[in-house]
């Protein structure tokens, strides 16, 4: 039998944000994701997002009301299994918009 090699290389999360109320940029940022509770995911940008935020800044992704009404999870919602935006909010507690954190191809897939 032979032996094959396996590489277990992590998930690079990307951060889509919505720019206005009805349209996403179509870019993404690289995230690294730092804190996850049921409710929340506490992620540093790894790269400029435009003009919203700096390379290294920390942002917060909240699951909204509906999401939990709905049973909608912040877990299934990384991993690509739902299409939800949730908010995004800095640290010091200031709504940045709504987003969505999934991998780079599954944003590609949901948004375009």
């Amino acid at each position: 039998m032979e032996d094959q090699l396996q590489f277990n290389f992590p998930v690079i999360y990307h951060l889509g944000i919505y720019e206005s109320a009805l349209r996403w940029s179509g870019n993404s940022v690289p995230v690294t994701i730092l804190e996850e509770t049921s409710a929340r995911v506490r992620v540093r940008l790894e790269r400029d997002y435009a003009s919203l935020a700096a390379a290294g800044t920390e942002l917060e992704v909240r699951q909204t009301e509906l999401q939990r009404v709905l049973g909608v999870t912040l877990a299934g919602m990384i991993a690509d299994k739902d299409t939800w935006a949730s908010s995004v909010w800095t640290m010091d507690g200031q709504y940045v918009s709504m987003g969505i954190l999934g991998t780079k191809e599954g944003l590609k897939r949901k948004i375009g």
